[in-house]
């Protein structure tokens, strides 16, 4: 156990560095074997950590336990962004189709046509703004904060109003396309 109070934040995040590390950069390297540009990345953020908690005097008392559980959340974070990235980069094709909602109602042959039209009727049943912040994020590909800052919002409302949309969309996508069944 350290003595954290009466030490300097830098000399004692150091040390700790020096003790764990190499588990810490192991632990990191096992968990994201399949993001491995990322490992350094992680073990920073996690002695970064380290750092802040040290500087506004957190208790620490089991320190490699302490890495450890900021590591595995660090890789979650990590995770989660990655999962949330594709999902918004994953192209609507025949593909992504296949063995989903499409195939489990048996939809007759949609034609481009069709889809133009149903594409256009959930677009006009938006509101402005719902239309407009479903172009910016995943047409432009812009981020929350820049959005936000676009519409003179928070963060969060901007999120909160893209879920909405978003179900929106979907409620409306079904309705049209159970036309097609």
């Amino acid at each position: 156990m350290f003595s954290f109070k009466k030490e300097n934040p830098e000399k004692l995040c150091e040390q700790i560095w020096r003790e764990h590390e190499a588990y810490i950069r192991k632990f990191c390297e096992y968990k994201l074997q399949s993001q491995k540009d990322l490992v350094d990345d992680c073990v920073s953020e996690v002695f970064l950590s380290l750092l802040k908690a040290l500087k506004n005097n957190t208790e620490i008392n089991y320190p490699k336990a302490w890495l450890t559980k900021v590591a595995n959340n660090k890789i979650t974070d990590i995770y989660r962004n990655k999962e949330k990235q594709v999902e918004r980069e994953v192209a609507l094709n025949e593909e992504t189709l296949s063995g989903s909602y499409y195939d489990i109602y048996n939809f007759q042959e949609v034609t481009d046509e069709q889809i133009e039209q149903i594409k256009e009727t959930i677009l006009n049943e938006l509101n402005e703004t719902d239309r407009s912040l479903i172009e910016n994020y995943y047409i432009k590909k812009m981020k929350v904060k820049e959005i936000a800052s676009l519409y003179n919002l928070s963060e969060s409302s901007v999120k909160v109003k893209l879920f909405r949309a978003r179900k929106t969309i979907i409620y409306l996508s079904k309705k049209e396309l159970e036309k097609f069944s």
